[in-house]
């Protein structure tokens, strides 16, 4: 019973094999620009520095100066050492910056 299934499901994929790489590669895509639109709008790390108009931001994979001007954001209430999640636009604008502490939480500021 199991032989059979295993030669069924191998006579399946072979005869679908067109449609199963055009699914894979399909998936690839649809990763590659998730991954880059959340590269392109959002900003999530830890505060290393804060400006008057800039507060510069570093994570896993890199460090970035994100210049607030023109924004409601008040640099007066991030600090060094806190997490943020900034969210920007199509423009490159920044709609919203959150910051939250590193272990316990005890500010969620918009």
């Amino acid at each position: 019973m199991i032989k059979t299934f295993i030669a069924q499901a191998k006579n399946t994929v072979v005869a679908n094999k067109k449609k199963l790489y055009g699914i894979v590669v399909l998936a690839a895509l649809i990763g590659i620009l998730t991954v880059g639109a959340h590269a392109m709008f959002q900003v999530r790390g830890v505060v290393t520095g804060v400006g008057n108009n800039s507060i510069t931001v570093a994570n896993f994979f890199r460090t970035q100066t994100v210049d607030l001007t023109g924004s409601t954001v008040n640099t007066a209430n991030i600090k060094i050492g806190d997490k943020v999640k900034i969210q920007k636009d199509l423009h490159g604008n920044v709609l919203y910056a959150r910051t939250s502490l590193d272990k316990d939480g005890e500010h969620d500021d918009d």
